[in-house]
């Protein structure tokens, strides 16, 4: 695991999240697909590349949809959480737009919470975003929700966003001296 996270890794940030042992352990391949199949789903991770925080999603909002699976794990060092986000069942006519704020605990740092924010609307494009910030509310989320305008691949020196495919957001929490 010390390699896995090791700033002196030749491995890319994304080479590192990929071999990250996942803890949602109740979505089969089959599953996954059934899901994917839906009108506006979502796949996001959680990816928690530093060598001493823990993560936890404390908060969630929706404008439109649900989550399939809760994210309700601790992610620790070295670990991913994935979780899957759909439209609402019935015949309302929206895609799959909201957020989570995921609480970084660490003891060289205050609390914080990366806001997360994703949409895959009914027209348009796929959106994420993502911001650190020292509040977890409701409006938190809503704030950096407005504004999304693309899928922004986002790299600070803690954290980050990218796609890793279609309908595949990573969300990345990770030491300073990690390199992109």
């Amino acid at each position: 695991m010390d390699k896995i996270l090791s700033s002196k890794s030749d491995k890319t940030v994304v080479q590192q999240v990929r071999e990250l042992p996942d803890l949602t352990t109740n979505i089969s391949e089959a599953k996954e697909n059934e899901i994917m199949k839906k009108r506006r789903p979502l796949k996001l991770t959680i990816a928690n590349l530093s060598a001493k925080d823990t993560l936890c999603v404390k908060n969630d909002w929706f404008k439109t949809g649900k989550f399939f699976n809760h994210p309700v794990d601790t992610i620790s060092p070295g670990q991913k959480l994935t979780f899957y986000c759909v439209n609402t069942d019935g015949f309302h006519l929206a895609g799959l737009s909201g957020g989570v704020a995921v609480e970084v605990k660490s003891k060289k740092r205050r609390d914080e919470y990366l806001i997360c924010t994703f949409s895959n609307p009914l027209v348009g494009c796929i959106k994420s975003s993502m911001f650190l910030s020292t509040e977890s509310g409701d409006d938190q989320i809503q704030a950096l929700w407005e504004p999304m305008m693309e899928c922004a691949v986002v790299k600070e020196s803690f954290y980050g966003s990218y796609r890793e495919s279609d309908k595949h957001v990573i969300f990345v929490w990770k030491d300073s001296n990690i390199n992109w």
